[in-house]
């Protein structure tokens, strides 16, 4: 089963949750006492016990104090005994742009390709950052550009009953891919200021940006955990919760783009197009190097139907296309894989011909080249090329299209080699 969510909040989480209790980090086995002395406090005793400050809140509950009341000269502690677990951590699997990683008791710095991310590290993104983190269950957790996510619960050692994963979401928008291992049940769960989502299944969105908690589920399904009551979220629908009340009526998601003509390859300046969908208010374009996007490369934000590709290394991409209701709602997406190639700026470029038999015109480039693997014909019934036809010619440059409604555009360009080709040439119009 496979799922898929949107949640969009306001205030960030500023609450440790559960993750500086013992059972996230020792298996209980005894208890020694301790004489106060002068000086001591819970942090001081964390620290020399073992070995750092972040457990000084599973002395309190153990001794059941007030973490704000001094400690007493004097006074006796229990100090648990324990057999540390081991270690878990994730893993970091791509990094682009600025990303941040902040442990305890430490300053934020730039985050590495060999850094571990454990319980109640910081990670952060800055505008054009991503960053991708694999876990030992399989699972994984894609930071979107300037988000800032907390790891406060990771109990997923083979020996567990569950594999138990849990985010504080304290800004922005991460995406996720939650995978069992084995056997094994996963709780996975996203602490945000309004409620817990508690994802049955894999894959989901999560958005901490606005005034309100917006959920919404393409496939499987989420239970909403708010106000002591829980709320299932079904496929193909969303919900819009306010600050303090419960979720409001569902909402059907918007149904997935549908692209126009999808030429083979694409180059800096080109433009990919889809039909409106129903309901959009705008549309989300990322860019990414596999098709489960955990290594985006770009990603906007955008009101129409065309995205114009940037400059991007040559190879292959795959872009996905999701629109956004007035709700705020992501809707389903399309995917679809693209090349991109270089221009070789200094191959010229190639103008065409055309000589029209009824219904039968032949386009032919004016004057072939001699050093060119052949060429690529663009035909299009409007003048920007918004919807097109894309056929690979060989190098006698030379082609035969059926025209049934009338005027019609085309245009050409060379193809060099397997990833650069020419500029266009200039515009045809065939009447």
């Amino acid at each position: 089963m496979f799922v898929a969510l949107t949640l969009m909040l306001s205030a960030p989480v500023t609450k440790l949750q559960a993750a500086e209790t013992s059972e996230d980090f020792f298996l209980e086995m005894g208890s020694k006492t301790v004489v106060i002395a002068t000086g001591d406090t819970l942090h001081s005793l964390a620290t020399e016990q073992y070995g750092s400050r972040v457990f000084w809140r599973l002395i309190a509950e153990h001794n059941n104090l007030n973490p704000v009341t001094p400690l007493r000269v004097g006074q006796l502690i229990e100090l648990p005994l324990f057999v540390q677990r081991e270690f878990e951590f994730a893993t970091v699997a791509f990094l682009k742009g600025d990303v941040f990683l902040t442990k305890d008791g430490e300053s934020k710095r730039e985050m590495e390709m060999t850094d571990r991310v454990f319980l109640t590290d910081v990670v952060e993104t800055g505008d054009a950052g991503f960053a991708s983190l694999t876990f030992r269950s399989g699972s994984v957790v894609n930071v979107q550009p300037q988000s800032k996510i907390k790891l406060i619960k990771l109990r997923c050692l083979e020996s567990d009953d569950i594999c138990t994963l849990g985010i504080d979401a304290m800004k922005g928008e991460i995406s996720s891919d939650v995978q069992r291992a084995g056997e094994q049940p996963t709780d996975f769960r996203i602490i945000t200021p309004y409620a817990t989502a508690a994802v049955r299944g894999t894959l989901f969105d999560f958005q901490a940006d606005s005034a309100a908690m917006i959920v919404g589920v393409t496939e499987g399904n989420v239970d909403i955990e708010t106000n002591g009551s829980t709320n299932p979220i079904d496929t193909g629908f969303g919900v819009v919760t306010a600050e303090g009340e419960l979720p409001g009526d569902p909402v059907e998601l918007t149904a997935p783009p549908t692209f126009r003509g999808v030429p083979p390859r694409f180059a800096e300046g080109d433009k990919i197009s889809w039909w409106r969908v129903p309901d959009g208010e705008r549309y989300i374009v990322s860019l990414a190097r596999d098709a489960a996007a955990q290594q985006v490369v770009t990603q906007s934000r955008q009101g129409d139907q065309v995205y114009q590709i940037g400059s991007l290394e040559a190879g292959d991409y795959f872009i996905n296309v999701r629109a956004v209701d007035n709700n705020g709602l992501k809707g389903f997406g399309t995917s679809q894989q693209v090349s991109i190639v270089d221009i070789d700026g200094g191959a010229g470029v190639f103008p065409l011909a055309a000589n029209r038999e009824g219904q039968d015109v032949t386009l032919s480039v004016v004057s072939p080249a001699n050093d060119v693997t052949g060429y690529e014909f663009q035909i299009s019934d409007s003048s920007d090329f918004s919807d097109v036809i894309s056929v690979d010619v060989g190098t006698s440059g030379q082609a035969v299209f059926r025209n049934t409604s009338g005027n019609m555009f085309a245009r050409a360009r060379a193809l060099i080699g397997t990833n650069s080709v020419s500029e266009f040439g200039p515009s045809l119009e065939v009447n």
